[in-house]
């Protein structure tokens, strides 16, 4: 929607938040999607339950690429954010659909971007001394936390600063702005790999990205493969 406007196709503009309207709003009026999690809090995606304990579930603990257990919701959730965002700005009736919506939408900006300890934990997958996220949750690896989409990341803090804006809370806007600009630093500096930087052994840092970066390893591969393509693409 918002590359048609740029690029001054109204009709398809106009064609493309209709339909990201619909589709939004049939999605955030499902009930079988996203609940509470009773044991952490927070929002999480019921396929990831045990079989018949919830609507939605399959059983598969890392469904939704462990949504459950609560990796990637700045990734995923950031989607939605940046969508309700869309909606607002470019939909005719975009404040009064984003008002309707506000409920659910609340639920999932403020599971990973809250700027309060409240319901939720404080931005859940930001690493202040790190200075960037890490999109591994209630999984435990050799190397420690890791985060492979550097871009997804970055996007997810950008939905919630336009989701801020969109609402009026200045204070989700500012906290979202910060979270972005700290994870598009960390990127550069741990994801992009200049020839004689700081960071990286130069035989590395030969890849000139990294695929993944970890607590104690850093890769220049893919969970879904090695092609550079791949890698710099992620990334992107």
């Amino acid at each position: 929607a918002s590359a048609c406007a740029d690029a001054g196709a109204s009709t398809a503009a106009a064609s493309a938040v209709n339909s990201l309207a619909a589709r939004l709003g049939t999605w955030l009026g499902r009930d079988d999607v996203v609940g509470v999690d009773a044991t952490w809090g927070g929002a999480a995606a019921r396929s990831g339950y045990p079989l018949k304990s919830t609507r939605g579930a399959t059983g598969d603990p890392f469904a939704d690429f462990g949504n459950a257990l609560f990796s990637d919701h700045h990734f995923q959730f950031g989607y939605y954010a940046y969508a309700a965002a869309t909606v607002a700005a470019r939909h005719p009736d975009g404040p009064a659909l984003l008002e309707a919506w506000r409920p659910r939408l609340d639920a999932l900006v403020f599971d990973y971007a809250s700027y309060e300890a409240s319901s939720y934990p404080m931005s859940r997958h930001k690493d202040w001394y790190d200075g960037h996220s890490w999109a591994t949750g209630l999984v435990a690896y050799e190397t420690g936390k890791s985060q492979e989409s550097s871009s997804e990341a970055a996007h997810g803090y950008l939905g919630a600063a336009l989701y801020g804006a969109a609402v009026g809370d200045a204070r989700l806007e500012a906290f979202g702005r910060l979270c972005l600009a700290t994870e598009v630093r960390g990127a550069r500096t741990y994801w992009r790999m200049p020839l004689g930087g700081a960071v990286y052994e130069e035989a590395f840092a030969a890849n000139r990205v990294a695929g993944g970066v970890a607590g104690s390893a850093a890769v220049a591969t893919t969970w879904f493969g090695s092609n550079p393509e791949y890698v710099h693409g992620i990334n992107a």
